[in-house]
Formats: structure tokens, C-alpha cells, sequence
């Protein structure tokens, strides 16, 4: 159970910091003060995680460590649907 919690805790750390990071980047480049970066990030958030479910159900070896940390972790943290 504790390895569970440090693998989700660990790619939701790497999916929030990339989601700082990505949405700074595209809403400083953006000319308008709609949430560009917070719409992009999102949208990409989506799309990584239906190519990983895609991965998952293509490849049973991707094993239950990897799938919580990408999917549940990093997406989570990635995406508003943490």
C-alpha cells in the first residue's frame, strides 16, 4: 500500500509541475487573457491519457506500478481530473 501512495504521490508531483510549467508557457505567449494555458493543458492532459489507456489495453505487460503512476499520478496531477 505505501508503494501504491509513493508511486501515484511521485507522478503527480512530475504531472504538477508540468502542468506549471506547460500552462506559464503557453498563457505568457498568448495574447488574451482567456486561460489559453489552463484550455492546453488539459486538452494535451486528455489526449496523454487515451494513448496510455490505448498503451495498456494493447499491451498487457504494462504492468499496475506503471499504469497508477502515469494515469492515476502524472495525469492527475496533469489534468483537472485529479
Amino acid at each position: 500500500m505505501f508503494k501504491t501512495i509513493l508511486l501515484v504521490g511521485s507522478g503527480g508531483f512530475i504531472g504538477s509541475v508540468a502542468r506549471y510549467y506547460i500552462s506559464r508557457l503557453v498563457q505568457n505567449s498568448a495574447l488574451t487573457s482567456f486561460p489559453t494555458g489552463t484550455l492546453f493543458v488539459n486538452i494535451l492532459g486528455s489526449l496523454i491519457l487515451g494513448f496510455l489507456v490505448g498503451l495498456a489495453v494493447k499491451n498487457p505487460s504494462f504492468s499496475i506500478e506503471w499504469r497508477l503512476t502515469l494515469m492515476v499520478g502524472f495525469c492527475g496531477g496533469f489534468s483537472t481530473f485529479s
